[in-house]
């Protein structure tokens, strides 16, 4: 978990507002980002890797998060090398201290949640063994 202060973030993936030369840098000081806390620029920030890599994401309040490198983190919007228009994340405000971690797949931001993990679907189950015998059944009647 990582605090942080109140103030104006990047939500979102890392890789769409740091430049290609700090994006290489920062993969080899952060081992890939291992820890999920990690210092940019003299400035904290977090990540953690998406369930299921890329792809768009949805907040429980519904703005979407694109992901290209499999990752969605929070920055400091000051320290961004890029400008961010139209890139897949959000720039948020935040008025009051607050905390960012990531837990099975799901970012608790705040008050907000990313998840990048689909529910779990109910598992349908078919016993194979019935399914031949009620053939079986069949083919006794036709004799």
């Amino acid at each position: 978990m990582v605090n942080f202060k109140a103030g104006k973030y990047y939500v979102g993936d890392l890789c769409y507002v740091i430049n290609e030369t700090n994006w290489d840098e920062l993969l080899d000081t952060t081992n890939y980002f291992e820890g999920g806390s990690f210092i940019f620029k003299d400035k904290e920030g977090f990540v953690a890797n998406t369930a299921y890599g890329d792809g768009r994401y949805y907040d429980d309040e519904g703005r979407e998060y694109c992901v290209d490198a499999g990752l969605i983190g929070v920055i400091p919007f000051e320290i961004i090398d890029d400008n961010f228009e139209g890139k897949g994340g959000q720039i948020i405000e935040f008025t009051h201290d607050f905390n960012a971690y990531e837990e099975n797949g799901t970012f608790f931001i705040d008050d907000f949640e990313i998840c990048t993990k689909e529910e779990e679907e109910e598992e349908i189950y078919i016993d194979e063994d019935e399914e031949d015998y009620e053939d079986e059944e069949l083919d006794d009647d036709e004799e």
